[in-house]
This record gives structure tokens, sequence and C-alpha cells, in this order.
């Protein structure tokens, strides 16, 4: 299954340059978006084009809005039905309190510690499709 359009966010130029170039290469998507702030993505969802959305690698710390600042206003949108895109922690934490309070969110799927690899790419469409454990 190829995904019509993934959603990267992350404030690091690189890392949004590298998970590009794989997300690219592993063909996952027909489209790569990269946003380099929560409120950029946010604005962006709320678009006709961010409707396309099929899921959203997030990073967790970025400056002006985290990731975890990013979910509380994305939750409840998605709890309402008015965004349905899924998202997969994409960060350079492994901390155990960083996954387990990111996984607690109901719209996260999956929490990637980076860098991001082709064989990891191609299971997104994957965690795209499946709901939500227990749900």
């Amino acid at each position: 299954m190829t995904l019509r359009r993934i959603l990267v966010v992350d404030d690091n130029d690189d890392d949004l340059f590298f998970a590009q170039i794989i997300l690219n290469a592993s063909g996952v998507a027909a489209h790569v978006t990269l946003m380099e702030t929560g409120r950029m993505a946010l604005d962006f969802l709320a678009s006709a084009e961010g409707q396309g959305v099929d899921i959203i690698l997030l990073a967790i710390n970025m400056p002006e809005m985290s990731g975890f600042e990013f979910l509380d206003l994305y939750q409840p949108l998605h709890d309402q039905g008015l965004v349905r895109a899924p998202v997969v922690m994409h960060t350079s934490s492994s901390a155990p309190a960083d996954k387990s309070r990111a996984t607690a969110y109901d719209c996260v799927r999956g929490y990637l510690v980076k860098p991001i690899s082709k064989t990891v790419a191609l299971t997104l469409a994957q965690m795209a499709a499946e709901p939500r454990p227990g749900a």
C-alpha cells in the first residue's frame, strides 16, 4: 500500500532532509511534506491539502511548540474526526518516560528513534492502516 502523503514535523533541517531521502527512496508515499514547526503543521493539516495526510512523523524536542504541545492540540481534533492521520513519534529521545508519555495519546501509533531506516519507513503504511491497540 502506498500512502498519499506523509507529513514530517521537525525543526532540524538535517533530520528533515534525511527523512525525505529515506521516505522517497522507500516509495512508501506519493508525497512527503516537511514542516519545521508544530504550528506550521497544524495550519497545514487544517487546509484542504492537509486532509490528504495519511501519517505524521513528529519530533518531540522543538522550539516554539514541542511535539507534546502539538499532541495536546492535535488529539482533540483527532477525537472529533476533524483530522484523521495517526502520529508516529520520530525523535532522538530514547527516554522511557518520553515514549510512555507519547504513546498515552490515542492518536499516536508508534515511537521511532532517529534516524529512520528504509525498513522502518516501509512499516509506516501498516501503522497508518492499523487501528489503535485496544480501540
